[in-house]
């Protein structure tokens, strides 16, 4: 790891002249790697989806989750908490360094669990797996009845981790979709949290957006917070169709 360390670090100087080193994809090979060393007890490789593109250069967002991979890395005794951890960390560097494409990982067969196991673990109906799996709980695409990581329900019980997780299988998801499709899902979340409310979603939250009460203060802390990254997010998806449509 203190080699992917000081590439990264060094990038805009000692490496001019042999930028391939730089390069994505192997930056992207070089963490595998070192996940799959270190926790070879339990996961037998890392693979990447055929429609998998890298992009050419590293974001500064990329660099970051990069260095978040490393901190968890380094100087730790490996449990399975760290590895969900890890795994996160590879998926966001990986989502951030590709234009399409996915991260497959595969396990040792005694890793995975049943779905209905994972209900026992988590305290929750068989149903609700079903749910947590289309939220973005990771779960392989196997005939085989187990097929749940362990790490990723040790996550899923911490509320945090939970909504991280599922902030990153989103972004796959959408990924995947048009551009069309996807501000349609959009629109369909921000009817969602209108249907809520008889006032206007701006007289709702007017404390907030005045400034007279801290948004974590607010009970409509969450709500507020969904419907604000909401609105971002459909005028970013508006403004990518309109200069495609140009």
């Amino acid at each position: 790891m203190g080699a992917v360390k000081a590439i990264l670090a060094n990038r805009q100087n000692e490496f001019k002249g042999n930028e391939a080193i730089l390069a994505p994809e192997n930056i992207f090979s070089m963490l595998a790697y070192d996940l799959q060393n270190t926790y070879h007890a339990y996961l037998m490789g890392t693979h990447l989806s055929k429609a998998t593109k890298f992009k050419p250069m590293l974001s500064e967002k990329a660099n970051e989750y990069a260095y978040h991979f490393i901190d968890n890395m380094e100087n730790t005794v490996p449990t399975l908490e760290k590895f969900g951890i890890a795994k996160y960390y590879l998926n966001n560097f990986f989502y951030e360094v590709t234009e399409s494409g996915s991260l497959i990982f595969s396990y040792i067969d005694y890793y995975l669990v049943t779905p209905s196991k994972a209900g026992q673990i988590l305290g929750v109906e068989r149903q609700t797996i079903n749910k947590y799996k289309h939220l973005g709980l990771e779960t392989l695409d196997t005939d085989k009845h187990n097929k749940i990581p362990k790490d990723a329900l040790i996550l899923w019980k911490d509320p945090i981790w939970a909504t991280r997780l599922q902030g990153i299988g989103q972004k796959f998801k959408h990924r995947e979709q048009s551009l069309t499709d996807y501000l349609a899902e959009l629109y369909e979340e921000l009817y969602q949290i209108k249907t809520k409310h008889v006032a206007p979603l701006e007289e709702v939250y007017k404390d907030i957006i005045n400034g007279e009460v801290e948004a974590d203060e607010s009970i409509y802390f969450f709500e507020y917070d969904n419907w604000k990254n909401i609105l971002e997010e459909i005028e970013y998806v508006e403004g990518k169709l309109n200069s495609e449509h140009k």
